[in-house]
């Protein structure tokens, strides 16, 4: 697919969707700053008639640096407890300035799985915790956190209070950890019952997040596998490490490791159907290695953010718009047994959605097809879909917007003609949904009318 178009001012955008891959044009990658929207937002001070001016939402953004694969599932950033992404200063906002939590940038170590862009919806995810120090580091209150460095699928910083630095990689169902201990001796603990948000960062007394069951035992020196269940979902997970392990414990959901020399690796891989399929994963990113799974990150982050090739005015709006173009292709995620991270559509139905469909059409038919699974299977899509095994039932606001998204895929090609089946007993499923009886509002029932009449158009 080639279109030509024009967006305001003096950018010109070529959408180049499967073809091509990496060119000798100046790489897009390059052009990103992971860091931007990952804080408050330093907004210049209302006057005048703005003065009396209520902000409806945050002034802050709510992305993160860290690794993470274009839709890839795993990604790992530096985990200060704070809102919503689990890294930064700030504490829960929803409108006007967001407060700041902590004086500078510190970090307890770096966390799996974060959400990206999206503000309090109860589940924030963070989950494995991964503390490296040196061995006689108190690691018990957080470290400051310093020489932070970030690209498109990389992520690496200093624990300058825990005497240690690392660097993380992203892969699609694992990560890959880098560490340097300069005293030449390391601590990695490793906690499989982390989840969530810490409370010193303000949240409503009702907010609980726990893991409900974790096991880990290990398998073999410096190996070890295991299981946590968060929100009725199985984390299968392996754990890997390459280096001279001096000694190691595992107990109660946490692995203790005590290394020797100045560098030390480690890998986790999860999966969401089988143990086995973990542990492959944890194998073959700790086979690779860490400068591998970097590269591979990276070309992949090119290639999906090559699909729109671009000539602007000035260098400032070249990385601004590569910057927001990656900060679109992070979510929705692809576990290898679904979709999820849809928050929520009524956010992205007409804005994001669109931009996928066109430019990234290998993901775009997976995520579709996902959206057809998943109301083949409970008889509708939710409108928002996070990883926990079961939506509310109540979760029907703007629901027919996954009709809207199923039939722009159709319209663009995404989906062919041998889908449609599938796709008109999807919207027929979906509008039988909307019995009254099963309590239903009457505005529920016409939600769906609107879109399956939008969508004979197709």
């Amino acid at each position: 697919m080639n279109m030509m178009g024009r967006t305001s001012g003096a950018v010109a955008l070529v959408v180049l969707g499967a073809v091509g891959g990496v060119s000798a044009r100046p790489s897009a990658s390059a052009e990103v700053d992971a860091f931007w929207g990952s804080g408050a937002v330093a907004s210049p001070p209302s006057e005048g008639m703005a003065r009396g001016w209520n902000w409806l939402k945050a002034q802050s953004g709510n992305t993160h640096p860290g690794a993470v694969m274009p839709f890839g599932w795993v990604s790992a950033c530096a985990y200060s407890g704070n809102y919503s992404s689990g890294y930064g200063r700030i504490g829960v906002s929803s409108s006007g300035p967001a407060p700041i939590v902590d004086a500078r940038r510190m970090a307890k170590g770096f966390t799996h799985f974060h959400h990206s862009g999206t503000g309090y919806i109860h589940i924030f995810y963070n989950y494995f915790l991964f503390t490296p120090s040196a061995p006689n580091a108190e690691t018990s209150v957080l470290s400051r956190l310093d020489d932070e460095r970030a690209e498109p699928g990389y992520y690496a910083g200093t624990l300058t209070d825990y005497g240690c630095s690392f660097e993380l990689a992203a892969r699609p169902f694992a990560a890959c950890h880098r560490y340097a201990f300069p005293a030449g001796r390391g601590r990695i603990r490793i906690d499989a019952k982390q989840c969530g948000l810490m409370r010193r960062c303000r949240m409503s007394t009702n907010y609980v997040e726990k893991v409900e069951s974790c096991a880990v035992r290990e398998t073999a020196p410096g190996r070890w596998d295991g299981v946590s269940r968060i929100y009725g979902l199985d984390f299968r997970f392996a754990v890997r490490a390459k280096a001279k392990i001096v000694s190691a414990s595992c107990a109660d959901g946490v692995i203790e490791l005590t290394t020797e020399g100045e560098r030390a690796e480690t890998a986790i891989g999860f999966s969401l159907v089988s143990s086995a399929e973990a542990a492959s994963r944890a194998d073959e990113a700790i086979t690779d290695g860490f400068d591998a799974s970097r590269r591979t990150a990276a070309a992949a982050w090119e290639t999906a953010l090559s699909r729109i090739r671009a000539t602007f005015a000035d260098a400032r709006d070249r990385r601004l718009f590569y910057t927001t173009l990656y900060h679109s292709l992070v979510k929705p995620v692809d576990t290898g047994a679904g979709i999820m991270d849809f928050s929520t559509l009524w956010d992205v139905y007409r804005t994001q959605m669109p931009l996928v469909l066109s430019t990234q059409p290998e993901f775009a038919r997976r995520m579709l097809m996902g959206i057809l699974d998943e109301t083949e299977r409970r008889g509708y899509f939710p409108i928002e879909r996070l990883m926990r095994a079961n939506e509310p039932l109540d979760n029907g606001q703007a629901a027919a917007l996954s009709t809207y998204v199923l039939a722009d895929g159709f319209f663009r090609g995404v989906l062919a003609a041998a889908d449609y089946p599938r796709l008109s007993c999807a919207f027929a499923a979906q509008f039988a949904a909307t019995d009254l009886a099963r309590g239903r509002s009457p505005t529920y029932a016409l939600d769906h009318a609107g879109a399956n009449r939008a969508a004979q158009y197709v």
